[in-house]
């Protein structure tokens, strides 16, 4: 999957936001490395889509309410732990 998205989503869509997703590499400020991308949005009919890709896999849904929305948004997310704290 990849980490754009169609400009055809963002025009169809009332409000959406962006968000980069990256690994830290160290303590050091700014050694993080880009691995991905999560966006979400809502449509005029108050439906909701996101998208997130984190290098070549991902997962997204289109024009879902609000109810099924709250759903697949507990399982559309991405957690990282660092090892050995998990």
């Amino acid at each position: 999957m990849t980490s754009t998205l169609d400009d055809e989503q963002f025009i169809k869509s009332e409000t959406f936001a962006i968000r980069t997703v990256v690994r830290l590499r160290g303590l050091v400020p700014g050694s993080e490395r880009v691995v991905g991308a999560d966006f979400w949005g809502r449509l005029p009919n108050g439906n909701r889509w996101p998208q997130v890709a984190i290098g070549l896999q991902g997962a997204r849904y289109q024009d879902v309410t609000t109810e099924n929305a709250d759903v697949f948004d507990r399982i559309n997310s991405a957690c990282w732990i660092r090892y050995p704290e998990h």
